[in-house]
């Protein structure tokens, strides 16, 4: 990390990303500085325990000016099963102790949006956990996968281990606000053994009994696959598929009014299974 100019720093403050697992990877670790551009790093601080919390605010046994810094992490472990790596959200050098995670009560819902660590799961994997908030103040955690992670943080487990993204969004009173950084979980499977067939993308979380987990999930599922039960209804579908394709520059070519007929006589005779009439239909409103 480069500095603008070379700065007194006496405390690093470094934000792990969380695995699954609520315990940052990092085992042993080195923060290093030089005191200009380019210039031989020293040594600062070392750690030789595990992390175990997100954030750590560390002051320096000796202060000192510099240019640059750098974190060499010497040893860690897995995120989860065998994938081993170390992610880190912020990094930063202060001379003067800078302030913890803890959510200040008259700050507004845009601050505290942004100030919200990584949310992590918990040990019974029934949904995420976030810092704690002022009375008065509701969080929500908006997911790319909403049929994984709820916006009450609720986990509907997957069968595989998936990765979501989501942003905090805090009200308090009638203000709303997002917050500005995106935040990265990965949310354990039901499986450990993912096999050797490549992952589908949404499929995957599809399982019987999924049910009685999301309802609204199975009535899509059901409204997509009703018109493919049959081959009979295969072919009937594939063909209507092509007349209608056909039709639809034609239908676009007539007025409001007419257009709106024409779509609603063509509804009509595909409900009846009259290909033969949407066929000669096609042909009178040329």
């Amino acid at each position: 990390m480069k500095l603008p100019a070379a700065q007194w720093v006496e405390y690093v403050k470094i934000d792990w990303e969380m695995p699954a697992s609520g315990v940052p990877t990092p085992k042993k670790y080195t923060i290093e500085a030089a005191e200009k551009e380019g210039g031989e790093f020293t040594v600062v601080h070392t750690n030789s325990e595990q992390v175990t919390k997100a954030e750590q605010i560390i002051k320096l046994d000796k202060p000192v000016w510099a240019k640059e810094l750098k974190l060499n992490v010497t040893e860690y472990g897995a995120a989860t099963g065998t994938w081993y790596n170390v992610s880190v959200a912020e990094f930063g050098a202060y001379a003067m102790k800078p302030e913890s995670g803890v959510i200040d009560e008259n700050a507004t819902a845009k601050q505290i949006a942004d100030k919200l660590a990584a949310p992590t799961v918990k040990a019974d994997k029934t949904g995420l956990e976030w810092q704690d908030v002022p009375e008065g103040v509701t969080v929500e955690f908006l997911a790319d996968y909403e049929q994984v992670v709820g916006r009450d943080g609720k986990i509907y487990q997957p069968l595989r281990e998936t990765t979501v993204k989501g942003i905090y969004k805090v009200t308090k009173g009638e203000e709303t606000a997002e917050g500005a950084r995106e935040h990265t979980v990965t949310i354990p499977g039901k499986y450990d053994n993912a096999g050797t067939n490549v992952k589908p993308v949404v499929i995957r979380n599809w399982q019987s009994g999924m049910a009685e987990q999301r309802p609204d999930l199975l009535r899509s599922v059901k409204a997509q696959r009703s018109f493919i039960k049959t081959p009979r209804l295969r072919q009937r579908q594939k063909l209507l598929q092509q007349i209608i394709k056909q039709s639809t520059a034609l239908i676009f070519r007539l007025q409001t009014a007419e257009k709106m007929q024409a779509i609603s006589s063509l509804q009509k005779m595909i409900k009846t299974d009259s290909v033969k009439k949407v066929t000669s239909w096609r042909w009178t409103i040329k």
